[in-house]
């Protein structure tokens, strides 16, 4: 309630009471403290939020109810009051003699886990993991929710059913489609609930118990058929081109059962042991034996004159670079990713395909393939790689518009 942010008395100590700190930050916003007072002596602990003056009522020592999440940064101010009070009373029953550090320091440790930076400190471990692709998704997802409160601090408990109600709100304002606002929402919840499994915060008290997450939309994710295949393996292009390159990255992704881009720039030629193909793929960091067809090992013979183990199969990255910094590892992946798509997109229009190929259109193209020639949804799943065999049937389900062809035909 309102009331509980007014300020309080701490007999015999003094007050403690919400207050703007005296200089802005950066932004021109000044920090909300909150203080306590100790015979004249104030000490100040952060609440992570800052506002400007006329979005501060210092008579009510609280923050304007037209400021965008205004009730959480209320929440906040008036949790570390209560943190402050009860350890207070604390200390009270224990004879222990009341000072404004000791209050600060138990008011301070009776905070929950901080959100944020429990996020970071998992993304920087992803990071130093060399898992940058993950990390960089996880931190898109946190720095946009960190938008969303305008806070660089948030207790877990501080999440609650509304502010998730008013981040969707936000997204959607934002333009975001149904698609990204179901990623991000599974982004957010996945903190909570790692969260939760380490013991850092209560399962009952998990906001997403009482939340539904809004649906994605189903989409069609696009494949080349068994036609359009023939005529885009039948381009020839220019011998020793980066459009050759691209060429043989699109087959052999194709014929290694759908295997990700990512790896396959990672790619060494220890990663071949007897024909077939062993590596430990990047996003679902599991193990994966694949044997390599005809039409795969032909891909990349031409690139068999230099063997050396720890050499790349591929010529895209250099095998006199430094890849041990995993967001400058990620960053050449993207860029070598965008100029081998570039190129797709040539050999397209060549075999006049009207379709936007991708490197991930192998994927697809494969499963849909696999699909088609009658193969066990078990079998689909284990060469694509899925954690379970319901992920497997959704992406086979994207994949399949020519049942709706068909039926609509059958009304014609």
């Amino acid at each position: 309630s309102k009331s509980e942010l007014q300020p309080s008395n701490l007999s015999p100590m003094g007050t403690i009471k919400a207050v703007l700190w005296s200089v802005p930050n950066k932004a021109g916003k000044y920090p909300i403290k909150v203080r306590i007072t100790e015979k004249g002596k104030p000490r100040y602990i952060g609440t992570g939020h800052a506002v400007s003056r006329k979005e501060w009522n210092p008579k009510r020592h609280e923050v304007r109810s037209s400021v965008m999440n205004h009730a959480v940064i209320n929440e906040r101010i008036q949790s570390i009051i209560l943190n402050a009070h009860q350890a207070t009373n604390e200390m009270v029953r224990n004879k222990e003699v009341l000072t404004s550090r000791k209050v600060k320091e138990a008011a301070k440790g009776s905070l929950s886990e901080d959100l944020f930076a429990y996020a970071f400190a998992h993304i920087k471990n992803l990071e130093a993991k060399g898992k940058g692709r993950t990390a960089k998704r996880r931190r898109s997802c946190i720095n946009k929710f960190q938008s969303f409160v305008q806070s660089k601090t948030l207790d877990f408990s501080e999440v609650d059913l509304e502010l998730l109600k008013g981040y969707e709100i936000f997204m959607r304002r934002k333009g975001n489609k149904p698609n990204t606002i179901n990623k991000d929402y599974v982004g957010l919840r996945f903190f909570f609930n790692m969260a939760i499994k380490e013991k850092k915060f209560p399962s009952e008290k998990n906001p997403f118990l009482q939340f539904d997450i809004p649906k994605k939309e189903k989409v069609f994710k696009e494949k080349l058929s068994v036609e359009e295949l023939r005529d885009f393996f039948s381009v020839e292009p220019k011998k020793g081109s980066r459009q050759e390159d691209a060429h043989k990255v699109f087959k052999f992704a194709f014929y290694t059962g759908g295997l990700r881009i990512g790896d396959i720039l990672m790619l060494k030629w220890k990663n071949i042991v007897k024909g077939r193909l062993i590596i430990q793929t990047e996003k679902t960091d599991d193990p994966k034996s694949t044997k390599l067809l005809e039409p795969a090992l032909q891909a990349i013979v031409e690139y068999r004159e230099d063997e050396a183990p720890e050499h790349f199969i591929f010529p895209f990255l250099s095998n006199h670079k430094d890849y041990s910094d995993p967001l400058y590892l990620e960053a050449q992946l993207e860029s070598k990713t965008t100029q081998i798509n570039r190129n797709l997109k040539q050999i397209a229009a060549k075999s006049e395909i009207q379709k936007t190929v991708t490197t991930h259109i192998a994927r697809h193209s494969m499963a849909d393939f696999l699909r088609k020639s009658g193969k066990s949804l078990y079998d689909i799943s284990k060469i694509l790689g899925h954690s379970n065999i319901a992920v497997t049937q959704t992406y086979l389900k994207s994949l399949d518009y020519e049942t709706v062809d068909a039926a609509l035909d059958a009304l014609g």
